[in-house]
């Protein structure tokens, strides 16, 4: 799965319902072009670090496939964006940082 996700020219996530996808995440962190359905979880996770269709029109898919793997340096800045949204967000120590925040009930989590 590892190697399959490194070697990927596009990652795409499809799901329509569900929380924070570690799949989703992970694709990120390994600096993938990333696609995904534009679902309030999805976007939330995304951060504007990778580009959004709608899973109710294929043809928005289709068209962003067609554009990415067209032309992939022009969305090699994808990349570098979807690292820095993980570095961000999303490392484990700062992820479980905030969840000890919650639990002891400390104000200003970020």
């Amino acid at each position: 799965y590892r190697q399959l996700l490194a070697r990927a020219a596009v990652y795409i996530q499809a799901t329509e319902v569900g929380g924070t996808h570690p799949a989703l995440v992970e694709a990120l962190g390994f600096g993938r072009v990333v696609c995904y359905n534009a679902s309030p979880e999805n976007e939330e996770v995304a951060g504007g670090a990778a580009l959004p269709f709608d899973v109710a029109r294929p043809e928005s898919l289709t068209a962003l496939l067609a554009a990415v793997l067209d032309d992939p340096a022009a969305y090699s800045v994808w990349k570098d964006s979807a690292r820095a949204r993980v570095r961000d967000r999303y490392l484990w120590d700062d992820v479980a940082a905030r969840y000890e925040a919650v639990l002891e009930g400390r104000p200003g989590i970020p």
